[in-house]
């Protein structure tokens, strides 16, 4: 396996499985700076750093299989709203699933968790992921939040391994230029790929970026989409646009080429 397995970097605004840079970063001094609003009767808040520290301990250790290998976050509207993505790495070495959280101190967003190996967060707190859990901060929110947690997280390994099928099936099919133009096409008629999206995948498929991505496989057509998908600037549209193209590039691939791919 290759670095080709990695998802792509950040985009504007938007943190995913190999983010490399986000809007807003903040040290974990800066987190714990913020104050804490009072709780109320119908008003429970839940401390960034609680689940900052959550993710690095708990959840960390209720994937065993995985290990963590960075915890990036960071804060907007003055602090009011924490955001952040966990990275972890298989037990090859290799990318693994990703963790995505969100706060809030103003109640304009929901306490919650993403999981999986397709994972998006934005710093305006809208996220999606193969497994969501989400609460609003009412009384005894955090331990609601943790329970739903700790029924849900056994099914990231899962996920992950899907995703890793996914990508070996599409590594076993060899494309000429006729089938790239093909599927290209398809996607971008069906309103996955933007014109200016398609044209910069299509020079992707012909000059990747990075030399290890041109083996002339369906796995390296979906890099060339991943790499257009860069352009994308609407962190919303860019989320949805990335799991659309996952869906339809799989389901195009498997339905022309199920020779080639394992049910």
């Amino acid at each position: 396996m290759n670095s080709c397995v990695k998802m792509e970097e950040t985009m504007t605004n938007l943190i995913n499985t190999s983010a490399k840079a986000m809007l807003n970063p903040a040290t974990l001094s800066e987190v714990m700076g913020v104050p804490v609003p009072p709780r109320t009767d119908t008003y429970m808040p839940v401390p960034h750093g609680d689940i900052i520290e959550y993710v690095s301990t708990d959840l960390a250790d209720m994937l065993p299989e995985f290990t963590l290998e960075s915890n990036t976050f960071g804060l907007s509207r003055d602090g009011a709203c924490l955001f952040g993505m966990a990275s972890f790495k298989g037990g090859d070495g290799y990318a693994g699933p990703s963790i995505a959280f969100r706060n809030s101190y103003d109640k304009s967003i929901s306490v919650g968790f993403a999981f999986g190996a397709q994972v998006f967060v934005c710093a305006n707190g809208m996220f999606t992921g193969d497994i969501v859990v989400a609460k609003k901060h009412t009384l005894n929110v955090w331990q609601s939040v943790k329970q739903l947690v700790q029924g849900s997280v056994d099914r990231v390994g899962a996920s992950y391994t899907k995703m890793l099928k996914d990508i070996d099936d599409m590594r076993a099919i060899q494309m000429r230029d006729c089938n790239a133009y093909e599927i290209l096409g398809r996607l971008r008629g069906n309103n996955v790929l933007s014109a200016r999206v398609f044209e910069k995948s299509l020079k992707e498929w012909h000059e990747p970026a990075y030399d290890e991505h041109k083996d002339g496989s369906a796995l390296q057509l979906y890099n060339a989409c991943t790499e257009g998908l860069k352009l994308e600037s609407q962190p919303d549209r860019a989320m949805k646009k990335r799991i659309g193209l996952h869906d339809d590039f799989m389901s195009m691939v498997r339905w022309d080429y199920p020779s080639h791919c394992l049910s």
